[in-house]
């Protein structure tokens, strides 16, 4: 889901990046389940994840909206 081309994942390959960052999530007190939801990352090549530096690709927002599902039944 979050590497449909099986892209290489390493150190100097690509990473595993939130969309909208942890740091951002632990001062907004967003829920674990949130930002730990596929919808809240993607992979990047790393010299990319490593320039954003804790920067966001997405608004919070867009990310509640995306993962409004995960608390329909509650």
């Amino acid at each position: 889901i979050i590497n449909p081309n099986n892209l290489k994942k390493g150190k100097k390959d690509y990473h595993i990046d939130h969309k909208y960052s942890l740091y951002e999530g632990y001062k907004n007190n967003v829920d674990v389940r949130i930002i730990s939801s596929k919808e809240n990352l993607q992979m990047l090549k790393y010299s990319e994840n490593l320039s954003k530096q804790g920067k966001c690709d997405i608004t919070l927002e867009e990310l509640l909206l995306k993962t409004k599902y995960l608390f329909k039944n509650q």
